[in-house]
């Protein structure tokens, strides 16, 4: 039985009238909260349910009292959450403040609910668009907005390639651009929302570069390499994920709690937000069956480590567990990998037949699971740019080979799919589980039939999205969703029992290249 339940109340501050000096603590008025954050989404969301609004001081005996809190709580209100620690599950904005009044019946009472979502609502709230005007009009358009919004800002785009971090030929544009040094650059310059608290705490305009960090990190040191991102029409998350080969990265906002308390001594210690862009954890030593071995380590699987205290793994002991529920399935089972270049080909129309579009087959998926294909297309892909830019580029070497390494990574990825575990555990709740996080669970032990005895207990797992929740009298918990759940005894079983004493021996490695 799960033990250690936390009851509350939890933390939880607002700022209804955006400034330092009014923060009204709010923990001991909430009845409810849920907080979801998930890898890949824009924002993570959270809703605060309060109490039935006590005008007596104790119990809701009138309803015809409207709280003075309710009538200042605005959109984009700064809310700060967390259980153990101020903060220490999220900081956001407020997007809805619904109040509710019931006046018939003995429950007679006045409600406020508000929902919201954390600092990534800024990267999907700003849109980078493209300006049409004539010539004439673009001058008296510039001189307005350039006053509004300043000089860089993107609505001053008139032709494509007119703004971006560096320049080409005198001209500014995002070509030869790394994506950290992108995602930094549209986090300084395109966004507009200002959040006047944390201007007051920080300094600066309360855009988004003056709160938000950027970590990025790619294989390759990939860049970008076409300049048709200047047509986008999206918001700067969409335009993020543009430049990004979503097959291979994964990008989520995330606040790490600062030690020293919510916003501290003259706003010092305002958790850090980070704007998290990298590798999907691909590289594992003992799936390392398709070479990848000129890539750098970036995403290796090993490696990865929990982002509040940088730990191995989150050790969930089973006492601290509520609900547990995997399961197995063939869904990823994959048997043609197909990975292609979106870059141009400058001077080269023959690339593709020259090896950027070689397949790999996986016989012994294919035999057991059918033909099931997966294709994809980079945009990050390595080989120097100035040597595509004078036609010198080896396409057939280079280049291929960097997309074949790629396409290596999926089949490696996916190729013992049906044994991984997924699914999700529910535990006593703690702020610092996060999405990205390894989670392992050295009492469960992996499921494959009437051989168990071959395989040993311990499993690890990758956090893909977690859901914190609250009630009065219902305790705290925290709903981590799971996937890839493996160990390296059962890498050796299936390799070795299936794959290699079942697939046809004259393919002894069992794909091939076609």
């Amino acid at each position: 039985m799960a033990t250690h339940i936390r009851r509350g109340p939890p933390k939880i501050t607002i700022w209804p009238n955006d400034t330092l000096t009014n923060e009204t603590q709010i923990g001991h008025m909430v009845e409810s909260f849920s907080v979801s954050k998930q890898l890949g989404q824009p924002a993570g969301t959270f809703t605060i349910s309060l109490l039935p609004y006590p005008a007596s001081g104790r119990h809701p005996t009138s309803a015809r009292a409207v709280p003075e809190l309710a009538s200042r709580i605005l959109p984009n209100t700064v809310v700060s959450i967390g259980f153990e620690e101020d903060g220490g599950i999220m900081v956001g904005l407020v997007d809805r403040v619904e109040r509710r009044l019931v006046l018939g019946g003995p429950s007679a009472s006045y409600r406020l609910t508000i929902t919201g979502r954390d600092f990534g609502k800024v990267l999907v709230n700003d849109h980078v668009i493209l300006a049409s005007l004539t010539v004439p009009d673009f001058a008296e358009f510039t001189t307005k907005i350039t006053a509004a919004l300043g000089a860089n800002h993107p609505l001053l785009q008139f032709l494509p390639g007119v703004f971006g971090p560096t320049t080409r030929d005198g001209v500014p544009t995002f070509l030869n651009t790394t994506v950290e040094e992108v995602a930094q650059w549209l986090l300084a310059n395109v966004g507009s929302l200002r959040i006047p608290l944390l201007a007051e705490a920080l300094g600066g305009d309360g855009l988004p570069g003056d709160y938000m960090s950027v970590v990025a990190t790619t294989w390759n040191d990939g860049r970008i390499w076409k300049d048709s991102i200047h047509q986008s029409m999206g918001t700067i998350w969409s335009y993020l994920q543009q430049i990004l080969d979503p097959d291979f990265y994964e990008i989520w906002i995330d606040s790490i709690p600062n030690v020293d308390g919510l916003f501290g001594s003259g706003g010092a210690a305002l958790p850090n937000v980070v704007l998290n862009i990298r590798p999907k954890p691909f590289d594992e030593d003992k799936l390392a069956f398709a070479d990848v071995s000129d890539q750098s380590n970036s995403g290796k699987w090993a490696d990865l480590k929990t982002q509040i205290d940088q730990e191995s793994n989150w050790e969930i002991a089973l006492d601290e567990v509520l609900n547990f529920s995997t399961a197995i399935d063939d869904s990823g089972a994959l048997s043609y990998y197909q990975v292609t270049s979106m870059h141009e080909l400058i001077g080269n129309p023959d690339a593709l037949s020259e090896g950027l579009a070689y397949p790999l087959v996986d016989t012994f998926n294919a035999a057991r699971f059918g033909l099931r294909s997966y294709q994809s297309r980079l945009s990050l892909v390595a080989g120097d740019v100035a040597a595509k830019s004078g036609g010198s580029t080896d396409y057939a070497g280079e280049v291929a080979e960097d997309v074949r390494r790629f396409r290596n990574r999926l089949f490696n990825w996916y190729r013992l799919a049906p044994w991984f575990e997924r699914g999700s555990i529910t535990v006593v709740g703690r702020d610092r589980y996060r999405p990205g996080d390894p989670v392992n669970l050295d009492w469960h032990t992996p499921a494959v039939g009437l051989w168990s005895s071959l395989v040993s207990p311990g499993v690890r797992f990758y956090c893909t999205g977690v859901q914190w929740g609250w009630s009065l009298g219902g305790g705290y918990t925290s709903t981590l969703t799971l996937d890839r759940g493996h160990n390296d005894s059962l890498l050796d079983f299936v390799a070795t029992w299936h794959i290699l004493a079942t697939a046809p021996v004259t393919n002894l490695d069992h794909f091939v290249e076609v």
